[in-house]
């Protein structure tokens, strides 16, 4: 086990979404509004909010933590064709 983060610390996690990931996770969840499902003018469809609101998870799962809580700011308007969270 890694020691505990402590107040301060700061942790980056990226990836990229693909366009056939926002339709699994929609299929998953329900979550098939049209932002998700309707391709726009250049391709691209928006990422579920909840599905952003997952990724950090990867970092509490190595640094072996449960978290309680979360703040922050969510992003808007990420897009499942190669947009990097």
């Amino acid at each position: 086990m890694t020691s505990p983060p402590e107040a301060g610390d700061v942790y980056t996690y990226e990836r990229t979404v693909t366009t056939e990931e926002v339709r699994q996770f929609g299929e998953l969840s329900g979550d098939q509004q049209p932002i998700h499902t309707d391709p726009d003018e250049e391709g691209r469809l928006v990422v579920q909010g909840l599905l952003t609101a997952t990724l950090p998870t990867a970092i509490g799962g190595d640094l072996e933590v449960l978290a309680t809580r979360r703040t922050g700011v969510q992003s808007a308007g990420l897009h499942g064709r190669g947009d990097h969270l």
